[in-house]
């Protein structure tokens, strides 16, 4: 689940796709919905956001880790809970005290219980979204991980500027663009996905 997230419009999409292509690339991957529904053989993925991509990461390489994690939140999962797990960023430097499947599971358990699934930080880089109001999501879906694991082994995997990594992008390759959306007022921007 991902603000902005294309799983709904991909069908009207496909007439664009072209009939053949080396490597797919994802500067903007977000939630992946054009990455997981083109099954590329090559596939190139990218976002800004490290917490994202460690993500991605954790669930190639790590899916058993990320699914018992995931599935002791749920089994626990409350509103105490949900604010600890929001307030790991203000005691912790996650990506130094923290396991990239600690990470993950901590990035879809507040992706799921928050408010619309947004993912928004502060200026401090610190995850700043509400509780939602279901207390029934789908916090933990072993099969899901497991298939993006799969999925994601032949991926290549980067978190940097997307100048940058499409200095890489070779003639023939298939190179979906999906930018954060440009604010049109000053609360109704969806681009605060990193600090």
């Amino acid at each position: 689940q991902w603000v902005g997230g294309k799983r709904e419009m991909l069908k009207q999409y496909e007439k664009y796709y072209p009939k053949k292509f080396i490597t797919f690339w994802e500067p903007f991957v977000g939630g992946g919905a054009m990455y997981f529904a083109l099954n590329a053989k090559s596939s190139v993925i990218n976002d800004n956001n490290p917490e994202l991509i460690k993500t991605y990461e954790a669930i190639r390489d790590n899916p058993e880790d990320v699914i018992d994690i995931l599935a002791h939140l749920r089994r626990k999962h409350s509103k105490e809970l949900y604010m600890a797990m929001r307030g790991i960023d203000r005691k912790l430097d996650i990506y130094k005290d923290l396991k990239s499947y600690e990470i993950a599971a901590r990035m879809i358990y507040l992706n799921q219980t928050c408010f619309n699934g947004v993912y928004r930080v502060n200026k401090s880089g610190q995850f700043n979204v509400p509780i939602g109001s279901s207390l029934n999501r789908v916090i933990c879906d072993p099969i899901a991980i497991r298939n993006a694991s799969t999925f994601l082994q032949s991926t290549t995997i980067e978190c940097q500027d997307f100048e940058v990594l499409l200095k890489n992008v070779g003639k023939g390759d298939f190179i979906y663009f999906d930018p954060p959306y440009y604010p049109i007022s000053e609360y109704s921007d969806f681009t605060r996905y990193t600090k």
